[in-house]
């Protein structure tokens, strides 16, 4: 009996509601298998059975025809391939189609931190204590934005320094921290709202809502008009990975901090601690400084 790709679809994504995935990466699934089964209609396939790894091959290379980036292709193939997983353990296919198509070859090199300057440029020319409190808070915990802007005030412990994501990537909860800068500054951006409880932590200056991804996405925007320099949540998250390794810190603690499930996202930026090891090493070389 063949399966209707709509019809798997749906087994997919109430599986997605029943694992409690955010929002956003269920609207994520949505936009990229539509997009994919849109393909498949075109080429009158609209079974999983009749899904082939030739069909999915053309598939990725059209997208890289369109010129659509590396990245993006490579976000594309991972979520065809998570949904046809699904239709092996749900027992709806034997096989993935995926099984016989290559992953999408990324060039491994991670954009270069923010500067201290960049960074003092950025608070400096921030226009609401909104955007340098909120920038401060993304540096010093290493959140996702969407994890920042999901928090209310009550999952911020002052006192304790702790601020508890209830859901983070994947739908998982875990607790990260923030230094004492970091909370006097909260405290004040806070105390002069008079916000409490339930409420958001960070909301828009023009509504008094929630802040939305869009609404962080053009308040960089604004701050890179007056920088120019193109800084973005994911930056600071970066800058502040890169600072805590070369720091010292424990790549399993980060891991933790970071919400990552593995340490496999992190070995890109230990290659680039190595290189600040490689460089210190040319500089300060025992025998060719010595000798």
């Amino acid at each position: 009996m063949s399966t209707t790709l709509q019809a798997a679809f749906e087994l997919f994504q109430l599986e997605n509601k029943a694992r409690r995935f955010t929002k956003n990466t269920i609207r994520a699934y949505e936009t990229k298998l539509s997009a994919f089964f849109i393909f498949c209609e075109t080429e009158n396939v609209t079974t999983i059975e009749a899904v082939t790894p030739t069909l999915i091959k053309s598939y990725l290379v059209g997208l890289q025809e369109r010129g659509l980036k590396d990245l993006s292709i490579s976000s594309y193939y991972k979520a065809v391939q998570t949904f046809f997983n699904f239709c092996v353990k749900d027992g709806l296919l034997t096989v993935s189609p995926m099984n016989k198509v290559s992953k999408v070859k990324l060039d491994k090199k991670i954009i270069p931190a923010l500067t201290q300057d960049e960074i003092k440029k950025l608070l400096k020319n921030a226009q609401f204590e909104r955007d340098s409190v909120l920038i401060l808070f993304l540096l010093d915990t290493l959140m996702r934005a969407s994890e920042a802007l999901a928090l209310n005030i009550e999952d911020v412990d002052l006192k304790k320094g702790t601020v508890t994501i209830h859901l983070g990537k994947g739908g998982k909860s875990r607790v990260t921290y923030i230094g004492s800068t970091v909370q006097k500054k909260l405290i004040k951006f806070i105390g002069k709202r008079g916000a409490k409880g339930k409420e958001p932590l960070f909301v828009s200056e023009r509504t008094g809502k929630r802040l939305t991804l869009t609404g962080i996405d053009q308040m960089f925007r604004r701050m890179q008009k007056r920088t120019g320099i193109a800084a973005t949540p994911h930056a600071l998250r970066r800058t502040g990975c890169l600072f805590l390794l070369r720091q010292g810190m424990s790549v399993y603690h980060l891991q933790k901090m970071m919400g990552h499930t593995d340490i496999q996202t992190l070995r890109h930026y230990l290659a680039l601690v190595d290189d600040d090891i490689k460089s210190a090493h040319d500089q300060f070389g025992v025998v060719d400084n010595l000798l």
